[in-house]
């Protein structure tokens, strides 16, 4: 395995980087796969025939960070444990006892290191054992209040999700309700670790494990939505039963037994859907009017969408959508693009609204396809003139709406909730800020003065200079 991934990196190195968290973060070895975002060259000038902008925008745009083998010691000797230590029991969060010891394993260990170095919004772990996508509560603590999470909504669309682009063949819900409840599951920990016991007034993560090992968080850190995904209750499928690459991205949903595809599109669900994006597709122009097309993805509903045109600017132009320029707007360029949008509106198309195809019971959905994407167009009348339009787009209001049986009753706590804010979360160099108004990277259209503007500015300048005389 670690032959592969290093091959990949050689193959790919502007796109995968392989690590370990002993050299990064001082500790015992544990492979990560990752790499930051915003990749130069990510869309080649000339794309190959298996290009898909889509996946290129994806990776563009997200970190994503892979542990392909947490527990290698147990993997290695064929046994479920970490040198007699339950992993999926190893956590500080409703430890059966006080005094009950937790983090003893390498790898609780190593995911804890990972967690305080990182802002995780979204994590997705592979088991076997059955067939469901749980998410939180799956804890002891909730689990006697029969409580849901704060974020509830948005964990069941992501699993709803999830299962839809695999083919149905899985259990939705929560832990405690699907599966059952545990003490010390690393997902109740990587959710609500750094804010559930100051919030619901609760003593559910302890200071130190016993053996005075220190648990580590931060305020930013611990508030991902965690989904643990019971791929099969076969341990070792045969080789004929992992799928192939037809399947992955093409095609109909994978059938029953189809594993690495059918892992691989869970994956991709919760990769689209961690940071709402839009792209403007094609424009057409024509008498002064012009005809834009355009796409919302990454998110379940669209509230408000639409396109708006304002003035062009050298600086602004140095952003637009051609070239490399075709991944999501840093950080930087999301806040330029803001101030200009803020000061002077020249025209824009009528607001819309949808739910998105994703939040729809699809019974057959190609990844590479973009039916799972709502689109929408619209004209907007322009004299001549050079313009940058821009999608303005508000979605997934409905993920901020905590539910009725929440535990603790506060609003959603999660960075991928979070993502659709105006927050601001820091750990150490790492900043995630969220953003309420989804925008796209501008396009340049120049309207040019045609004969029939000619012959209109012309009568127009006469019947002016008729009225001074």
């Amino acid at each position: 395995m670690i032959k592969a991934m290093k091959q990949l990196q050689e193959l790919y190195p502007e796109l995968v980087e392989v690590s370990t968290i002993e050299k990064e973060y001082d500790m015992r070895s544990q492979l990560q796969c990752g790499k930051s975002s915003h990749p130069a060259n990510s869309f080649p000038s000339n794309p190959a025939s298996n290009f898909d902008p889509l996946y290129a925008f994806l990776l563009d745009s997200r970190e994503i960070v892979i542990m392909p083998m947490t527990n290698a010691w147990g993997f290695f000797r064929s046994r479920r444990d970490e040198n007699g230590i339950d992993v999926n029991r190893d956590f500080p969060f409703d430890p059966l006892h006080p005094s009950l010891p937790c983090l003893q394993s390498e790898t609780s260990r190593a995911i804890q290191t990972l967690y305080a170095h990182s802002l995780l919004a979204a994590t997705a772990t592979f088991h076997g054992g059955m067939r469901s996508i749980t998410y939180e509560w799956g804890d002891y603590h909730n689990h006697a209040r029969k409580a849901l999470a704060p974020d509830f909504a948005a964990m069941h669309a992501v699993a709803t999700l999830m299962n839809q682009l695999s083919g149905r063949w899985y259990a939705v819900g929560t832990s405690n309700d699907v599966v059952y409840p545990v003490h010390g599951g690393m997902e109740e920990w990587g959710y609500a670790a750094s804010w559930f016991d100051r919030l619901a007034a609760a003593s559910t993560v302890p200071a130190r494990c016993a053996g005075n090992r220190s648990v580590v968080l931060a305020p930013a850190s611990n508030r991902c939505v965690t989904f643990l995904v019971e791929t099969t209750d076969v341990k070792t499928p045969p080789q004929p039963q992992l799928g192939d690459t037809e399947h992955l991205f093409h095609g109909e949903v994978p059938r029953k037994g189809q594993f690495v595809p059918i892992v691989m599109r869970q994956a991709l669900a919760v990769v689209e859907t961690l940071r709402p994006y839009s792209i403007m597709g094609p424009i057409r122009v024509e008498n002064g009017t012009v005809e834009v097309r355009w796409t919302v993805g990454g998110c379940f509903e669209v509230d408000m969408t639409k396109v708006v045109a304002i003035p062009s600017t050298p600086q602004l132009e140095g952003i637009v959508d051609v070239g490399q320029n075709r991944g999501d707007l840093s950080d930087a360029e999301y806040a330029l693009l803001s101030a200009a949008l803020n000061t002077t509106h020249l025209a824009e198309t009528p607001s819309l609204k949808r739910p998105s195809p994703l939040h729809q019971n699809l019974s057959s959905l190609n990844l590479a396809d973009d039916r799972n994407r709502a689109h929408f167009n619209a004209s907007l009348a322009l004299a001549p003139g050079r313009y940058l339009l821009v999608v303005v787009s508000r979605v997934d209001a409905f993920l901020q709406v905590p539910p009725a049986k929440a535990h603790p009753a506060v609003a959603p706590q999660s960075l991928f909730v979070q993502l659709r804010t105006d927050a601001v979360y820091r750990s150490g160099e790492r900043v995630l800020r969220g953003r309420p108004v989804v925008l796209s990277r501008p396009v340049l259209v120049s309207l040019r003065v045609s004969g029939w503007w000619l012959i209109v500015m012309n009568v127009a300048c006469l019947l002016f200079l008729l009225c001074l005389l």
